[in-house]
């Protein structure tokens, strides 16, 4: 697993591959996709932080341009000192920008209570990624590249109107010749809900009479557990949707302290992720508004959802799923997700009626795995009460 100390410049490298290659500069990488309506972006997601994700759309007789560019974006990077001076004013600026962001404020602090450092989910502090972007050289991005992308880890996805034979012989072409890294996940140890022991910080900032809440854990979920479809589900009863959930018909409708809420599991992938409820009040309903949050997660803990609930989820889940299967790129984001969790393309017609299939024991046995009242840690972030002080517990 990549250590802290390079974690610049394994977050500049989606951005820089964007930037020029040993033949294009930025400017020509740019007009040759722009000029034939081809879209390419590389981009890297903090919640899956062992993946690199490039994605793509052009018409079918530009496929061979798109497959020659990806090749080259990927191999060939040529990472432009310009360009890392510009990103890296850019990565600073927004730096800066998020330390008047309440709910950025919440959240990292939040994961720094519910992850030890080293951790992929545990952020730095703001002055340790300042000094990692002031520091970061071409020479560290080039090596971090090296290092990390590789074919043998390359999951190639296409879905369109193409000649699968010419296509297969035109990937082999482009990519004949790279070698590098193997294709192994780090192993990161799973951080069960029981890992965590309850605690709470509060960020002061001047001016910011909106808090920020975030109360949650370390979830424990990954894509390939058997209960990861009912804790999905469990959570949806909770909170996925202010309008619909629990939380949202307690806070916003009943108690009228929040315009919206919701509860999810982050990053729920190839590791594990926290799951967290996220909310924001007034500084004088603050209490009150953790305490009813509280006493709904108990709620579902102790008895689980009703039938009426869940079946609710389950169609609304099941259809939003069968939905995102109704375009070529929505397709291409399945096949490529089922791929990287080693789960059969049969998901793609079977997932719904799994869905619908998932029983009420199921879901509420995966609430009490994954949702735990007595580790919840409280993380909040804003102009607080007078004579509160910024204190972490």
């Amino acid at each position: 697993m990549t250590p802290p100390d390079r974690w610049t410049a394994a977050s500049l490298l989606p951005d820089m591959l964007e930037r020029g290659t040993r033949t294009l500069s930025r400017l020509e990488l740019a007009t040759r996709l722009e000029d034939r309506g081809i879209e390419l972006a590389v981009s890297g997601e903090s919640f899956n932080p062992m993946e690199l994700a490039l994605s793509g759309r052009c018409l079918a007789r530009y496929v061979d341009l798109l497959l020659d560019t990806l090749a080259e974006m990927l191999r060939f990077p040529s990472f432009p000192g310009v360009e890392l001076r510009k990103l890296r004013a850019q990565r600073l600026g927004e730096l800066a920008q998020g330390r008047e962001d309440t709910f950025l404020r919440a959240f990292e602090a939040f994961l720094r209570l519910v992850y030890p450092q080293g951790h992929p989910h545990c952020p730095r502090l703001f002055e340790e990624r300042c000094k990692g972007l002031e520091e970061v050289r071409q020479r560290d991005v080039a090596r971090i590249h090296h290092d990390l992308v590789a074919p043998a880890s390359l999951l190639l996805v296409l879905v369109g109107d193409f000649d699968t034979a010419a296509l297969v012989t035109k990937a082999r072409s482009v990519f004949a010749g790279w070698a590098g890294a193997g294709a192994e996940v780090p192993g990161v140890p799973r951080r069960l809900p029981s890992s965590a022991s309850a605690a709470e910080v509060r960020e002061a900032m001047a001016d910011k009479p909106n808090l920020d809440v975030v109360l949650g854990h370390p979830g424990g979920l990954r894509r390939r557990d058997e209960d990861f479809i009912a804790a999905v589900l469990g959570n949806a009863v909770l909170g996925q949707s202010t309008l619909s959930s629990r939380l949202g018909q307690t806070l916003r409708d009943r108690l009228g302290v929040t315009y919206g809420v919701a509860s999810r599991f982050f990053g729920a992938s190839l590791i594990d992720g926290p799951w967290a409820a996220t909310f924001s009040v007034g500084a004088a309903d603050l209490d009150r508004a953790v305490a009813a949050a509280r006493e709904e997660i108990v709620r579902l803990w102790d008895a689980g959802p009703t039938e009426d609930e869940l079946e609710d989820e389950r169609q609304a889940f099941a259809g939003s799923y069968r939905v995102s299967l109704a375009t070529s790129a929505g397709i291409a984001r399945e096949l490529a997700r089922l791929a990287r969790h080693d789960l059969p393309f049969s998901e793609l017609d079977d997932l719904p009626a799994r869905i619908l299939g998932t029983t009420r024991t199921e879901v509420a046995a995966a609430v009490r795995r994954h949702i735990a009242p007595d580790a919840l840690c409280l993380a909040v972030a804003g102009e607080l009460p007078a004579g509160e002080p910024s204190a972490t517990g």
